[in-house]
């Protein structure tokens, strides 16, 4: 949302980082952010999406949120865990665009829904998925 609220910003940042809004009601996503996800998903494209739904305040994880998971669930696809560290020091919650810092990413297994799984216990899995995954790499 933040990105979309200046018609000129959101076409750069649509261009640049190749993003589409995400409309937010009550309860959820809007419809027509709904059918977009849907159409994309169903035309095999591949998404990135941040279960917090926001950027860390202080640079840790923050409360999941399921609609990842929803998505998931619903069109029967897997969930790659990606862990990014270093992005919070790039950019920073009040920064209007990154700065040079180095970034590092890690990819986690492929989550599958499992039969009859909800979007609940899927976003628990990635949750402790991706707390494993931040334990991993500041250990090192």
């Amino acid at each position: 949302d933040y990105f979309y609220k200046n018609r000129l910003i959101a076409s750069l940042v649509t261009l640049s980082f190749a993003t589409i809004p995400i409309e937010r009601g009550r309860g959820g996503l809007s419809k027509l952010t709904s059918e977009r996800l849907a159409k994309l998903l169903n035309d095999e494209w591949n998404m990135l999406l941040y279960p917090e739904g926001t950027r860390s305040r202080n640079g840790k994880l923050g409360r999941m949120r399921s609609g990842a998971a929803f998505l998931a669930v619903e069109h029967s696809i897997p969930i790659v865990p990606i862990y990014l560290r270093g992005t919070h020091d790039a950019m920073p919650v009040g920064r209007p665009w990154p700065r040079k810092y180095p970034v590092t990413v890690f990819f986690g297994r492929a989550l599958y829904p499992a039969p009859g799984e909800d979007h609940r216990s899927l976003t628990l899995r990635v949750e402790r998925a991706l707390r494993q995954m931040r334990d991993e790499a500041l250990a090192d």
